[in-house]
């Protein structure tokens, strides 16, 4: 396995669920989760099949990937989801120097798309949607939405002159 997999989230909710997932004990990871609500539930759900597979990144492509950024651009810059899914999409700033970058999509952070934004970098709202996000170097933002069929997903960043962008495909 590479670590690809190790470095989503830090390493953290989805080792945690890897680890409790490789020693069988998926009912009690379960029962764990329960008092965080439908955000929870909709974590196992998405992540059961990792728990299946002998091969935690393979199924991990199937729902998510993850992008980073280093030297002024996201790589990959083209993603492709299957559609009428669940997927995440973590985003980390791997730049070297201090350099500060914003992820900004419409089509992301629609209210019929999104479901949930978390992360260690900045996240800015506009009333009541989220309208940007702001990572600072070694930070990640982890979003998860719901990729609906035939539908393009843009993300840029634009912040002090860059000219970065990126498209996730439902297909």
């Amino acid at each position: 396995m590479d670590n690809r997999g190790s470095r989503l989230c830090g390493g953290s909710l989805l080792e945690e669920s890897r680890l409790a997932y490789g020693r069988g004990d998926m009912e009690e990871s379960v029962r764990s989760r329960r008092g965080s609500g439908w955000l929870g539930i909709l974590f196992v759900l998405m992540f059961m099949p990792i728990a299946l597979s002998s091969e935690a990144s393979v199924s991990l492509r199937h729902f998510g990937d993850v992008v980073e950024i280093t030297h002024l651009a996201f790589y990959p810059d083209t993603l492709t989801f299957p559609g009428d899914n669940f997927a995440v999409l973590v985003i980390q700033n791997r730049e070297d120097g201090p350099i500060q970058h914003e992820v900004l999509s419409r089509d992301l952070f629609q209210s019929d798309a999104m479901i949930s934004v978390q992360g260690t970098g900045t996240i800015e709202y506009a009333e009541t949607q989220v309208s940007r996000i702001l990572l600072s170097p070694g930070e990640e933002a982890v979003i998860w939405f719901y990729a609906r069929k035939g539908h393009t997903y843009h993300f840029q960043c634009n912040l002090n002159g860059h000219a970065m962008a990126g498209v996730i495909r439902a297909i």
